[in-house]
């Protein structure tokens, strides 16, 4: 808000105005702001939901094709159990539990950075282990 203050005093100096002429600048510049900022929310918004989305299923998809994570007699609904199931198993490869350990580890970091990215991110997550578990 800072900034924007002292761009609208400049407006106020700039045109010889008064108290009323620095809310008005400064009114327009939170009001540009918002405008700005809910444009490119519903652009981010396409740009997830038609592209990033099923780049990011398809990259996590062979994340868990690649991982050599072993099959399991019932597999969990939700991934994050089934990604700390391979953690916490011994008798599973270590290198399962390395990229098991990784991925979760991912999701925790991308929910505390965030809300929204976490959500997306998890959701993606979540397509991409239905997937694999379909196609085992």
């Amino acid at each position: 808000m800072l900034p924007y203050a002292a761009v609208a005093l400049l407006f106020v100096w700039a045109t010889e105005g008064d108290a009323s002429t620095f809310w008005y600048g400064f009114g327009a510049l939170i009001v540009t702001r918002a405008f700005l900022t809910i444009i490119e929310s519903i652009g981010y918004l396409f740009y997830w939901s038609n592209y990033q989305r099923i780049r990011s299923v398809e990259s996590l998809y062979t994340f868990f094709n690649d991982g050599g994570f072993p099959r399991l007699d019932s597999y969990p609904f939700d991934v994050e159990e089934f990604l700390l199931d391979i953690v916490t198993g011994d008798e599973f490869p270590v290198r399962a539990r390395l990229k098991a350990k990784e991925a979760h580890l991912t999701l925790k970091l991308v929910g505390e950075t965030g809300f929204f990215s976490g959500v997306r991110i998890k959701s993606a997550m979540q397509e991409a282990y239905v997937r694999y578990r379909a196609n085992l």
